[in-house]
């Protein structure tokens, strides 16, 4: 996994608090569930805006920069999603019809 620094601003990071990249390009803190601070809301750090790209992950690194890798696709894509539910379908079919079988047996006189 390669990483590169996609800003040239540092965070002075503060024991106690989440530092996190949000969806609009900006620098947030929040405190930890532990800490002791009653204003749980996200604060602004820094107000450079980071141009976000599509297909990377963006996060702040331990010397306080913030980076970017890729972000990888994972076990479950399309197309093993799409098997998945073809399965899972075609044996739910498989349980509907034997249910509806038995109760076709089961309503027949002798």
């Amino acid at each position: 996994m390669s990483m590169e620094i996609v800003s040239k601003f540092k965070i002075n990071k503060e024991k106690g608090f989440l530092y996190f990249v949000g969806k609009d390009g900006f620098v947030y803190k929040v405190p930890l569930n532990r800490s002791k601070i009653a204003d749980k809301t996200p604060q602004r750090v820094s107000d450079e805006h980071i141009e976000m790209e599509k297909g990377f992950v963006y996060f702040i690194d331990k010397q306080g920069y913030v980076c970017r890798a890729e972000q990888h696709k994972g076990y479950w894509t399309k197309k093993r999603m799409s098997a998945m539910q073809s399965w899972v379908l075609h044996k739910l079919d498989i349980c509907l019809t034997l249910s509806i079988n038995q109760k076709k047996k089961a309503s027949k006189p002798l």
